[in-house]
């Protein structure tokens, strides 16, 4: 709720820069900071680190599930026509027909909750698709925003993977993968390394016992409610 309002804590307000240790952007404000720090590609646990985090948490909930999943497949890169070597994400290979996606996590654009996330899932599809149904997979872009906004591409990527799995079952599974400790609770850790990485230098991160080790990330957690 406080990255989510603009605001940092007290801890953290005293050493917020006024400008981005990383690229040198200017954050004069806790929003600007804020901002910054959920779209910069240069912080510690910017975008990529963010992407990953997520890619990862979804594969072991779906692998618990008993589903088999496959990530980052360089089997497709080969139905790709671009010259660039593409591949998916993600593929579940468990089912009838494979299911393959793409994770975004975009940053949101001001008072427009929704739209570069739909703007992602459209790019998604437009890369991937065709080779990914060449190879006999489906695709299904998996796109959200850093604030917790989740594009209804993923919606139904998850309602593809559980479709013949019994409703109570795939309840669950849905639950688990958006709520129970997953996408919700990974975008939340991600928000707060992220802002916690624009505030601090690398010598702070040390004092404090290194965000990488989990140590020393008890106190930001108000962030991230």
């Amino acid at each position: 709720m406080a990255i989510r309002c603009g605001v940092l804590p007290l801890y953290l307000s005293r050493t917020a820069p006024k400008s981005c240790h990383h690229c040198g952007k200017p954050t004069l404000s806790h929003v600007s900071l804020i901002s910054h720090a959920l779209c910069c590609k240069f912080i510690d646990y910017g975008p990529v680190f963010r992407h990953n985090e997520l890619r990862d948490a979804v594969a072991r909930v779906l692998r618990r599930h008993g589903f088999s999943c496959t990530v980052e497949p360089r089997y497709f890169s080969k139905y790709y026509t671009d010259g660039v070597q593409h591949r998916p994400d993600l593929v579940v290979t468990s089912l009838a027909q494979p299911i393959a996606t793409d994770f975004s996590v975009n940053a949101q654009q001001k008072d427009q909750p929704g739209v570069a996330a739909a703007a992602s899932a459209s790019t998604k599809i437009k890369t991937h698709r065709v080779a990914v149904e060449s190879a006999g997979a489906t695709f299904i872009p998996f796109c959200l925003e850093a604030h917790g906004y989740c594009d209804n591409s993923a919606k139904r990527f998850v309602a593809h993977v559980v479709e013949t799995r019994p409703k109570f079952e795939a309840a669950q599974i849905y639950r688990d993968v958006f709520q129970r400790q997953t996408v919700s609770a990974t975008l939340c850790r991600a928000r707060v390394k992220a802002v916690i990485s624009a505030c601090l230098h690398q010598d702070d991160f040390e004092a404090d016992g290194g965000l990488e080790r989990g140590e020393g990330i008890g106190q930001y957690e108000g962030l991230a409610a």
